[in-house]
Parts: structure tokens; C-alpha cells; sequence
């Protein structure tokens, strides 16, 4: 499948953006991961890379992000800077959505990250949880693959993609 993603962004007069850098992201997503407790996630530091470098990709750590991707014959909209999905965890109000987080896709476009951290996560632990028994396995593994498993980012090793964050 030929992946088209085009990330437009919002203008930070209409939103409140902020712009990360990727050690900021790599601290408040560490701390948002160990709050959790034992998540089954593996090792968090493997995953903080994987989520902060698809991050920089796709949103260049821009909280107000917008973009698309098609996904088989549908394109979904994407939001803020994880690049969540329309179609799976958020609503826009007009696209059929799982809106797995309950949330507005606007919600996911302001500078306090800490809600769109939350329900990513949840959203990967469910996933780890349930395997194939997840609700709406397919929509969400997409998901969850787009952001864990993006090809740029599979081959990092933290500790050289995280060297400058001391």
C-alpha cells in the first residue's frame, strides 16, 4: 500500500500551538508512561523513540499538526502532535469515527499535550491487553502500527536518537 501523508499546519494565530522539541516530548511522555504503572508497553524507552520519532516526522512536534493519509479507499484526517486519527480516536463531527477517546479532534490541536498522551497510550495498552479480542482491531492496529511501526523510525536506538536530551 503507497502511504500519502501531507501535513498541513494550522497557523498558531488560530490555535494555540506549540512547537516541542523532541526532548521536551521525550520527558512529558516518559512521565505520562510511568504514571501509568506496569503497562505492558515493553520497554518504555524503545517506545518513547518510536512515538517521539514518528512525532517529529509527521508533525515536526507541532501541537496544532493537521494532516491526512489514505488508508485503503479512505483518507483520515490527522490531529496534533501524535497525528491521531478521525477515524479512530477522535470525531470532527462530520467523519464516522470510533472516537475511541471521546474527544473533538479540535481538542487534540491545543498546546496541553497531556490529554492526547493519555489517550494514545490507552488506546496502545488496550490494544496490548486485548490483542485480538480489541474492539475494532483492524481501525486501531492501523493506528497503532502507523505510529509504532513507521518505517523511518523502526530501526532507532534510543540511546542515539535521544543522545542530545542528556
Amino acid at each position: 500500500m503507497k502511504e500519502l501523508l501531507v501535513v498541513l499546519l494550522v497557523g498558531c494565530g488560530l490555535a494555540q500551538c506549540t512547537t516541542l522539541t523532541k526532548c521536551q516530548l521525550k520527558e512529558q511522555l516518559g512521565e505520562a508512561i510511568d504514571k501509568l504503572g506496569k503497562t505492558g508497553l515493553g520497554d518504555s524507552l524503545d517506545i518513547q523513540a518510536k512515538i517521539v520519532c514518528y512525532a517529529e516526522l509527521t508533525s515536526g512536534f507541532n501541537t496544532s499538526a493537521v494532516g491526512e493519509k489514505k488508508v485503503g479507499s479512505s483518507t483520515w484526517a490527522l490531529y496534533g502532535i501524535f497525528q491521531l486519527s478521525d477515524h479512530v480516536i477522535c470525531s470532527d463531527g462530520e467523519t464516522p469515527s470510533l472516537n475511541k477517546c471521546s474527544k473533538s479532534c479540535s481538542d487534540l490541536l491545543d498546546s496541553d499535550i497531556s490529554d492526547d498522551m493519555d489517550c494514545l497510550l490507552e488506546t496502545l495498552i488496550d490494544l496490548i491487553k486485548l490483542g485480538f479480542q480489541a474492539p475494532h482491531l483492524e481501525e486501531v492496529g492501523m493506528m497503532a502500527k502507523m505510529i509504532l511501526f513507521h518505517r523511518e523510525c523502526m530501526e532507532q536506538k534510543p540511546s542515539d536518537y535521544f543522545s542530545e536530551c542528556g
